[in-house]
């Protein structure tokens, strides 16, 4: 197996975008889903190949000796398929499986002076606080697509686009708006670069700081997003909190 996306197909000239577009209307039109569902995977298909170096495709694990761009396609499909029937506030969190490092429980016990429970215990918070912070960046996404979907941006589940989470089609104009949604101001994405010079890119992050009486303090910025939307009020950070409390009473496994 190796990685491979559709622009490996591309650029080794096995496929090309007409062929690619009459490909994926076959596998279109075998999907077994709702007509919105299907109307929302043709726009992110048609998007992630018209724009990119040369597509915004993410690369999947392909059989190294398959030249054929339909394994590739069915992959893509279901893998939003999936994500669309498993939102992260359902999913249970990934159990640890890697192995603490030994010298920094001793590192902690020395300096701290801990005994060994309380070093476990400051571990246990450790990996506590990191599952939350892993999981906060998808349920971000969840709460916005919950706000924005009625205006026709679509939610590219199951990272099925590299560089942006929504997309929205502008038929007046026969393009599409790409919107990439980020937690903190300094959690930047390197896939930026996948997009085609010439195509812009919103850029919006949630969570900014400012000093206030010499301290810093969190600066949100959900009025820029609901700019961005075009709707006064949608979003506010009170009205996300009360989601991410509701994912959390709702489901106990969310975190290790």
């Amino acid at each position: 197996m190796v990685m491979k996306s559709l622009n490996t197909f591309i650029n080794g000239g096995t496929l090309t975008i007409p062929q690619a577009k009459q490909e994926f209307a076959s596998i279109l039109d075998g999907v077994s889903a709702a007509p919105n569902i299907k109307s929302d995977l043709n726009h992110l298909f048609q998007c992630a190949l018209r724009y990119g170096n040369p597509t915004l495709f993410p690369t999947f694990n392909i059989n190294k000796d398959n030249d054929n761009p339909l394994e590739y396609m069915n992959k893509w499909t279901e893998r939003y398929l999936h994500a669309i029937k498993n939102k992260p506030s359902s999913r249970a969190a990934a159990i640890k499986n890697s192995v603490d490092d030994p010298i920094l429980k001793i590192m902690i016990k020395t300096e701290k002076g801990f005994d060994d429970k309380q070093v476990d215990r400051a571990l246990d918070d450790h990996n506590l606080y990191m599952s939350a912070e892993n999981i906060q960046g998808s349920l971000l996404e969840e709460y916005i697509d919950t706000h924005i979907s009625k205006y026709g941006w679509i939610w590219a589940e199951g990272e099925t686009i590299r560089a942006c989470d929504f997309i929205k089609y502008n038929a007046a104009e026969d393009k599409y708006d790409l919107l990439q949604i980020k937690n903190k101001y300094n959690s930047e994405n390197s896939s930026s670069s996948a997009i085609r010079k010439g195509k812009k890119i919103t850029k919006w992050y949630r969570l900014g700081q400012k000093k206030q009486d010499g301290k810093l303090i969190p600066a949100y910025q959900w009025k820029a997003l609901n700019e961005v939307i075009g709707v006064e009020n949608e979003m506010s950070e009170q009205d996300y909190v009360d989601f991410i409390m509701q994912a959390a009473r709702k489901n106990k496994n969310l975190l290790i």
